[in-house]
């Protein structure tokens, strides 16, 4: 149960965290896109930092009451309840007590840790579409623009499946529903978030070229030997 409890609080904690990073890197993005000339001036490597260091400090503060309430539940021993990781729902889901409380907790504690970050997500981006679309030329709108694809597809997916997983009503599910999403946003989404940012990277994209050019003159040295 220990052991569990610390996975449970270490996911939920490094979850939490990455949404409040997420709306961060939204408002970075806003100010770089509606304040381009003030952008150096008020993104501060201090505020950075703040604005990092916030994010992680409220992720674990904020994740420690579910986590502590879900642990100190009664739950059946003597074979594994739990088939995958040990997550915030799947644990509600054998524990032998109403979880009726817990459940109202996960709700009361996701307007902070989801739902706050994603609305200013969503109010960074309008600003910055009403801001794009004022610019006379359509080469400044798309540039604009592209910078803000990678942190939308990742808003996509860690929004999308966190949401399904934490604030879907009670009910019904098909068998697989809840390991799949928890697999693909505890693992793929981390993944990819490491791939899509990278391919932005122009060292990356130098390396990538340098790379396949070598394969090429590789390939072309062992047919002709």
């Amino acid at each position: 149960l220990a052991r569990c409890g610390t996975q449970l609080y270490v996911a939920l904690s490094l979850g939490s965290t990455e949404a409040l990073l997420l709306a961060s890197m939204a408002v970075d993005r806003c100010l770089a896109i509606c304040r381009p000339l003030h952008y150096v001036a008020i993104m501060t490597p201090g505020l950075c930092g703040g604005l990092a260091g916030g994010a992680w400090a409220l992720g674990f503060l904020l994740s420690l009451h579910n986590a502590a309430a879900a642990v100190h539940l009664p739950y059946f021993f003597g074979r594994p309840p739990i088939d995958h990781f040990c997550e915030l729902p799947a644990v509600l889901r054998v524990a032998c007590a109403d979880t009726a409380p817990n459940r109202a907790l996960v709700y009361a504690t996701g307007v902070p840790i989801l739902l706050g970050p994603f609305g200013c997500i969503l109010a960074s981006y309008g600003l910055i579409s009403a801001t794009a679309l004022c610019l006379p030329s359509a080469w400044g709108r798309r540039e604009a623009l592209s910078t803000c694809g990678a942190h939308l597809a990742m808003v996509s997916l860690f929004y999308g499946t966190v949401m399904a997983m934490y604030l879907r009503p009670k009910g019904p599910t098909p068998a697989g529903h809840h390991k799949l999403t928890t697999v693909f946003y505890i693992v793929v989404t981390p993944l990819l978030n490491l791939l899509i940012y990278s391919l932005q990277n122009k060292d990356v994209h130098r390396a990538a070229r340098y790379a396949i050019v070598l394969l090429k003159g590789m390939r072309a040295g062992a047919i002709g030997s």
